[in-house]
């Protein structure tokens, strides 16, 4: 695995959780867990671009994958 799908395998996983915890976790929850630093617009809006970087990262892992699984077709070589 290179270091590029290895990157956005944590990148993906970090954002994702953060992401996903700031955009549909309960304010009064964050607020008991001493989470509570920014207004609720300014976290939504915090965890939209958070998962939308992960989902960037996945689909940016795919198509490393999808270019290590599927092998190139050979050129056709001319003869002399």
């Amino acid at each position: 695995m290179s270091k590029a799908a290895v990157w956005s395998v944590i990148v993906a996983f970090a954002a994702g959780i953060i992401g996903s915890i700031l955009t549909f976790v309960e304010p009064r929850l964050l607020a008991a867990a001493g989470l509570d630093v920014l207004t609720a617009s300014d976290r939504i809006l915090i965890g939209v671009l958070l998962l939308i970087i992960a989902a960037v990262a996945v689909y940016k892992l795919l198509t490393l994958v999808w270019e290590y699984e599927v092998p190139k077709k050979p050129s056709k070589s001319r003869k002399r």
